[in-house]
């Protein structure tokens, strides 16, 4: 409780404190490059990419069915190979893959849905070693990460869900992310929890206040809440916190609410609809960041609303920030244009997904980027 108390009095106070300038002195505008990476009968549209350099090239990969692992040339768009895990029992069963990191080819973490185990792996799918997180230094359970965990300063750091283990009111208990030493063991929980909105009933219901995303620029963690304004900083330590301000112009108020008699449809016709906060991403080349923001729209009562969940909603806007995380400017983007789930950074620029199946040229069978560039703006 007392964590969770002090998180709340340090963002009101910082948030005051760090204002930050609006200056809206740069743009994403879109360009005639367009990536394609052809997708076969056995491989399903992924949910998210990850991207990687070796030795000079720049790769493109995404987890299929839980078990396998696709790798593309993003120059070429080159399939260069599957990595297909034992995921059905015997010797080397790493059970279903909820997540992945890339190093290199030769280093390839991937996480098992059974024990929090984490193994390490090559291209090849042999199996180097492995470790587990099962609990906190605390003694409290952990989960295992449906995000693609990351290197801090030689430990990975893998985000935290709603832990149901954590007892009747799991949400204010539930911490955001855990720093794992692969070699002692010991795990390290972020001294920030998720906002006490919902019972674990209402939890099933809820609108916002539930989830949050990550990244990390090399000297610090930065998180999203799908409903604050601010953005939450943490050194590799997991001690110094900052607040700052990253509100969208397209964005008046984030509210949440939760209901446990509430119809699913309309729980996710009406998350599609209301304003909200999303993905945060560090863009390492040009020395900004983009987060993604959901404003308010109106749905047909008709529409699919769990496919446009998935495929980014129905309209986005991206906020950019610079490096010291003070807003530059803010771009729209054309309603049922972009998957903004699928989205990379390279040497080149931001890559935005148009394979959403709103679109005329929708093609399941081809996965498809187009680059977006950031652009001064003339006054």
């Amino acid at each position: 409780m007392w964590k969770l108390l002090f998180f709340f009095i340090f963002l009101i106070c910082t948030s005051c404190q760090r204002t930050g300038h609006t200056d809206n002195s740069v743009a994403l505008c879109a360009t005639d490059e367009y990536l394609s990476f052809p997708i076969d009968e056995e491989t399903r549209l992924p949910n998210r990419v990850l991207t990687f350099d070796y030795k000079g090239k720049n790769y493109l990969s995404f987890l299929n069915n839980w078990e396998e692992l696709l790798f593309y040339e993003v120059e070429t768009g080159r399939l260069i190979n599957k990595v297909r895990y034992n995921t059905k029992g015997g010797r080397n069963n790493v059970h279903n893959i909820l997540s992945y990191m890339v190093v290199d080819f030769d280093n390839i973490y991937i996480s098992s849905e059974v024990g929090n185990e984490v193994f390490l792996t090559d291209s090849t799918a042999n199996i180097k070693r492995s470790f587990s997180y099962l609990k906190s230094s605390e003694g409290n359970p952990l989960l295992q990460s449906l995000y693609s965990p990351v290197v801090v300063k030689g430990n990975i750091y893998f985000h935290q869900g709603i832990n149901l283990g954590l007892g009747r009111n799991a949400m204010k208990y539930s911490p955001i992310g855990v720093l794992v030493d692969t070699l002692s063991g010991k795990a390290n929980v972020t001294p920030l929890n998720y906002p006490d909105l919902y019972t674990n009933e209402e939890l099933v219901y809820c609108t916002h206040g539930n989830r949050n995303w990550f990244c990390f620029d090399g000297n610090r963690l930065v998180f999203s809440y799908d409903i604050l304004d601010s953005l939450i900083t943490l050194d590799t330590d997991l001690s110094a916190m900052q607040s700052f301000n990253a509100k969208s112009k397209y964005v008046k108020k984030v509210t949440s609410e939760s209901n446990a008699n509430w119809d699913l449809n309309k729980v996710l016709k009406e998350t599609c609809e209301s304003p909200s906060y999303g993905n945060i991403m560090y863009d390492k080349y040009r020395q900004v960041y983009y987060r993604f923001v959901y404003p308010e729209v109106e749905l047909d009562q008709s529409e699919d609303f769990l496919s446009i969940f998935r495929e980014g909603r129905k309209q986005f806007s991206i906020l950019i920030l610079d490096k010291e995380l003070s807003i530059i400017g803010e771009t729209l983007f054309p309603v049922y244009t972009y998957n903004s789930n699928l989205a990379f950074v390279n040497e080149k620029g931001l890559y935005l997904s148009v394979s959403h199946y709103k679109r005329t040229d929708f093609d399941e069978n081809i996965l498809r980027f187009q680059r977006i560039d950031l652009v001064d703006i003339d006054f």
